[in-house]
Parts: structure tokens; sequence; C-alpha cells
């Protein structure tokens, strides 16, 4: 049985001070990356990455919508991360042990490609919100 990531993306609309607000992105279609998870909120953590935002729980300023949508299905290790922080993460550090489950790799005329890993970050989104938006998850197992 695999770990599944699920939440939802905040935002103040009107800038720092203002309340958050449940924007429309659905979080149910990131991928299963656990790799990203270890790192950013120490689930699944393979590689022993010190991880950004473990166990946070749910934010105390939570939108209403996202609270809501937390009492309609149980959940469980709750946390969040802002954008702010993701955009400070080291992408190119090396992992602090060896990974040891089985990587899938597929050859390619320029050689082998790791097939699986995220190669993507959040600096897109820093650039454009700041310190305005956070991710806020769960776990489901």
């Amino acid at each position: 049985m695999g770990t599944d990531i699920d939440g939802g993306v905040e935002v103040r609309p009107g800038g720092a001070g203002s309340p958050w607000s449940l924007a429309d992105v659905l979080t149910a279609d990131l991928p299963r990356d656990y790799d990203a998870f270890g790192l950013l909120f120490g689930v699944r953590n393979y590689a022993g990455f010190t991880p950004v935002a473990p166990g946070r729980g749910l934010p105390e300023d939570t939108s209403p919508e996202l609270r809501r949508l937390c009492t309609v299905e149980p959940i469980h290790d709750c946390t969040w991360v802002t954008w702010a922080e993701v955009a400070r993460i080291d992408w190119t550090a090396s992992a602090p042990q060896v990974d040891d489950r089985i990587h899938e790799y597929r050859p390619t005329s320029a050689g082998e490609l790791l097939v699986g890993k995220a190669s993507h970050h959040g600096r897109a989104w820093h650039a454009v919100a700041g310190d305005h938006v956070r991710l806020v998850v769960w776990f489901d197992s």
C-alpha cells in the first residue's frame, strides 16, 4: 500500500494580513513522489532528508473552505509549507543517505534516464506569489 498526498493550496489575494482563501488547484493530481514527500514533510523519507515542514498540523488560520474540506474525509499527518520555504530549498544538494529502493531507468540515445524522479521546483510559483501562497497537505495510506 502506497502513500498519497492530498490537500489544498491557499492564497492571500489581498496580500499580507488578509485572510487565506482556498485556490482552485487539485492536489489529488500530484504524482506520488516519496523523495519530495520526505524532503518537504518527512513522510516516506527513504533518503534521510531533514524535512522542511514536518508535522505542523492544520494551520490555525486555515481558510473556512479548506477547513470544511478537512471535515468531509478523515485526515492524518497534516502539515503545511509556504512557497517561500520551498523556494529556499537547494534542489541540487545530495541526499544524506543512500536510498536503497529499486530505481527504474530507461535507456535513451544519450544514456540511462532515471524514471519517476521530480525535476521541477516551486521557484516560478514563488516569483508570482511570494509569501502569499502555502500548500496544506495530509497523507492517505
